[in-house]
């Protein structure tokens, strides 16, 4: 348990430790570390797969590709394309749920306990499309970001200012579910 909170921890911290990793260490050497960190998380979330209601395989496959990446070419550019890849990635499974019920967000009421209804999928499908909307906001800007703005401001958004906007978008969803037949009694 400790090992998979420490991880998730660093991984949720990634830009800040990318931008802190890169005054002293080579590219190289921070993509090693993205490694193991990633090798370590998943074996740590192995035997927990099937009752995660996100299967972290595709993130963990594509951030391991631009940590390969980076190492080969000693080159920081590849780590700053793993948030946007993030949302790249969580769009596609957000996306997908809305085909092939239940959607994403009403998964995680299930899990939470909150039993299936019509209106609870009704709702959560709504809050699932905002969640897709964020994810491809937060992709574009990530990438804008990544390619043409500084390591400073890429940090500052992707380390702080887009989990903000998450915060937020999980404050509206809360102040909005008590006025619906949704709420968790």
């Amino acid at each position: 348990m400790f090992v998979r909170i420490f991880v998730g921890l660093a991984l949720i911290l990634y830009p800040l430790l990318v931008y802190l990793g890169i005054k002293v260490f080579e590219p190289k050497a921070i993509g090693i570390g993205l490694i193991v960190l990633l090798v370590i998380r998943q074996l740590a979330l192995k035997k927990h797969l099937k009752s995660e209601t996100i299967n972290p395989v595709p993130i963990t496959l594509g951030a391991l590709l631009l940590a390969l990446l980076g190492v080969a070419f000693n080159s920081l550019s590849w780590f700053l394309f793993y948030p946007a890849l993030v949302s790249f990635i969580f769009l596609i499974l957000f996306l997908v749920t809305l085909k092939k019920p239940p959607n994403m967000i009403e998964r995680f009421a299930i899990a939470m306990g909150q039993p299936s209804s019509k209106e609870l999928s009704s709702y959560t499908f709504k809050v699932t499309l905002v969640w897709c909307l964020f994810f491809i906001l937060n992709m574009m800007i990530s990438l804008y970001v990544t390619l043409y703005e500084t390591l400073e401001l890429w940090t500052l958004y992707n380390g702080l200012l887009s989990y903000c906007v998450m915060g937020v978008i999980f404050l509206l969803e809360y102040l909005v579910r008590p006025k619906t037949n949704v709420s968790r009694e």
